[in-house]
Formats: C-alpha cells, structure tokens, sequence
C-alpha cells in the first residue's frame, strides 16, 4: 500500500496542468488522490458527467491519468480519445466481489478463520477496496481474536479506531461518507448513537482537594499557597457555568453546583449547594488543608447519587482541583470505569481534572493523568463502546483557554490531541503518546 501511495504521489506531481478547463482539472486531479478519491458510479449526474467528459476530450496534457472506481462504466463517462490524440490511461478499480487472497493472507496473524474475518470486514466496508483495505491494516496491527469473537471484535475495532477517531487519519477524511455507513451499521440503522453535545443544562460538581500539601507554594517561582491562591479559579469558574448567556435564547450551565472539599479516606462531610459564585470564599474559609488527599470516596458517593437522580438525557460536568497524584488513584480510575458504565454515551459526562504545583508536573504525575485523560485504562459506555470522559490540563492552561474550550471539543470528539505546552516541555511523553494513540 505504501509502495503504492508513494508511486501515486509522484504520478500526481509529474502532471502539468492543462491550458484550458481549468476548474475542471482541479476536480479530476482530485480523482488520482489517494487521499481524496472522487468516485464516479452509475449515479453520478449526468450533466456532470457530460461535463466531466467535454474536459476530457479537450484534454491537452500527455498521458492524462484517471482513476475509475466502483461501477462506473468507462465507456459512457470517458471518451475513446481526445482532439489532441494524447493518451489517457484508466486505471479501474473494482469493488472486491468475496475474496482478496492478498488481503486475506494478512489475516492468518489475526485469527485461525481468515476468510470469516475479512467477509465481516466486507459487510461493514460495503467492499468498498480503499476502506476494506485500511481495516484489513488496522485487524493485523491491534486484533488478536478467537473465531467465535470476529463480529464483537471486529466492531468494536471499527469503533474505537475509526468511527470516533476517522478524523485523526488523513487516508479516512475522504471517505467520511462511507465512514458514517459503517457507523450507521453498528448502531441498527441509526446514523449516531445518542449524544449530548451541548454545554448547557448540565448538572456541575467542584471538588477540590485540602490535603495537607495544598498549604505548599504552588512552586518554587510562585510563591502563593495552593489552596488560597485556586480559590480565585475555581470561583471564576464556578461564575461560568452559573452565568445566563444572552441572546435570543437565554441559557446557562446550571443554576445551582454542588462545591465539595476531599481529603480524608471518607465521603466528604459537607457538599455545598452554591447559586452564587460570592459563596466560594466562605467556603474556601471553612475547610482547612490537612490530612492526605483521597478522591475515590467523594467522586462516588457524588456520582452514585447523581446517576440515581437523573434523567437519562442529563447530563453532568465533574471540575476536580488537586496539586499531585492521589493517593488512591488505582480506586479512582476504576470508579469511572463502574461510572462508564452507566452512561449511553462519553458526552453525558466530561470530568476535567485541573492540576496546580510541582508534583502534578512530574513526569510519572504527567503521563498517568494524560495516559488518563486518552483513554488509556479503556473505559467503555453501557454499549461497550469507547467512553472517554477525561480530560486534563494545568491551571493557568485551563484559566487561559475558559472551561469552556477546553471541555466543548471533547464533548464530540475526545481525541483532541495533547496540549502545546506538552510537547514543549515533556518532548519524550509527548512523542510517545502520539505514537501509542495515533495522534496527528
């Protein structure tokens, strides 16, 4: 495949472009793109058609180069020769009709049933060769399955690799309508699965962490002591989501967020109803930092009561403040794990982590909580699909962008990518990260 998108890219570029039809070059140049393949079947429009034909006959550039796909019928769209007696060359590609030895044989690393496995890959394709051939890649290099398994697994490849993440991968954005069958597919004939993709009317909850070490300087240029020098953030933020947005149609977040203060191996023993962001500093006030710092009880008695209380369309934002790692971290990735769980899709329920000091910048705090915030620990829905609710940044990151923007994006597609300030100081994390989940 490579060997052959290497020859096309040369191909493409030893073309000259012709004196005449210009607009219509651009589009037929379009059709020898391996990335951007136009492809001309029986329902392609026929004054279109005609169009494209006229511009072919006219055609005054040597050994003129074209792609036919699916199935197209060359002789009604091209015409035999042009008036400049120059060469056209068609390179036909058929829809694959039940078998590919080549591509099966990949398969045999994969699964003891090859031929079982790429008709599944088939169905889903439409045998459409450029998508059969991406999938046939992605089942050698991430699937190891049992015969009785090469449905659900195969599925739930489609899913994870390409349905939520096709937008990463140049090679599938132009086939992002053959993408969308796919996708339709695995949900029964529904083109989406059910989402909540709006920031507003959302059920908000702030925690924030008052263990002994948040009463350190945030670091050793920053002399402010952690939990004072947050307060300011968290309530700026907690003014957000309760301000009413202006407009036509008048909007908000929520009314009312419940503010939370962990530290102790215990659900926290007061949850603050605030409906007014003047409220933080007194809370602020009340709770001194001492002690370890323990999320996993707080975060799911919260969540519990909450997936007990809801609507099933509701959904709900969780904003957590801490200065390191937790001390029951391992409790806490398989609490959302069992919270996943319960959500019929990733966008109900968006969890930012907000991270301030020097232990939260570690290398090992660093690539735990972005391992996290990527999915890593494979946390899926109740559909058992991908459900990446996760995401995290630093403060002053998150304080420069708004809550907002750094939480809408995720909302449909949670593979963002990594922040900047990523790459710029952790380099080797950041190459790393992008190489395990195939990130642009």
């Amino acid at each position: 495949m490579k060997k052959f998108l290497s020859f096309w890219k040369t191909l493409i570029e030893s073309i000259k472009r012709p004196k005449i039809y210009s607009d219509y070059y651009t589009e037929i140049k379009g059709v020898v793109s391996p990335v951007n393949p136009v492809i001309f079947d029986e329902s392609q429009h026929l004054k279109k058609r005609a169009e494209i034909s006229i511009f072919l006959e006219h055609l005054c550039t040597a050994n003129f180069v074209i792609v036919l796909l699916a199935n197209a019928d060359s002789r009604k769209l091209f015409p035999a020769t042009n008036r400049y007696a120059n060469q056209m060359i068609v390179f036909e590609i058929s829809r694959l009709r039940g078998e590919c030895p080549a591509l099966q044989s990949q398969l045999t690393v994969v699964t003891r049933n090859p031929n079982a496995l790429f008709q599944e890959i088939l169905s889903l394709t439409g045998e459409q060769p450029f998508l059969t051939q991406i999938l046939c890649d992605f089942a050698v290099k991430w699937l190891k399955i049992e015969d009785e398994n090469i449905s659900q697994e195969l599925k739930k490849l489609v899913q994870e690799r390409i349905v939520q993440n096709w937008r990463t991968q140049d090679v599938l954005v132009s086939h992002f309508r053959a993408v969308e069958k796919i996708q339709d597919k695995l949900n029964s004939g529904r083109l989406m699965m059910d989402q909540n993709l709006s920031i507003y009317d959302r059920d908000c909850f702030f925690l924030v962490s008052k263990g002994g070490t948040m009463t350190n300087q945030i670091t050793a240029r920053d002399p402010r002591e952690r939990y004072f020098a947050i307060k300011n953030s968290v309530k700026g933020h907690i003014a957000k989501v309760l301000r009413v947005r202006e407009g036509a149609e008048s909007k908000r977040v929520t009314d009312q967020v419940t503010l939370a203060f962990f530290n102790t191996n215990r659900p926290a023993r007061n949850l603050y109803k605030i409906t007014d962001h003047g409220e933080v500093d007194a809370r602020f006030e009340a709770n001194d930092p001492t002690g370890d710092s323990f999320i996993t009880p707080t975060f799911k008695s919260l969540m519990d009561k909450w997936f007990e209380e809801r609507s099933e369309d509701r959904g709900g934002l969780v904003f957590i403040y801490t200065d390191g790692e937790f001390i029951d971290f391992n409790l806490f990735v398989e609490e959302i794990r069992k919270q996943c769980k319960k959500l019929n899709h990733h966008s109900y329920l968006k969890i930012l982590i907000v991270g301030v000091g020097d232990a939260i910048q570690s290398p090992k705090a660093v690539q735990k909580y972005f391992e996290l915030d990527l999915n890593g620990y494979g946390f899926e829905d109740v559909h058992h699909n991908p459900c990446n609710v996760v995401i995290f940044n630093r403060l002053d990151d998150v304080d420069d962008i708004g809550i907002f923007d750094a939480i809408i994006p995720q909302l449909e597609y949670p593979e963002q990518g990594l922040p900047d300030w990523l790459e710029e100081e952790y380099p080797e994390i950041y190459a790393e990260l992008r190489q395990k989940y195939n990130l642009l």
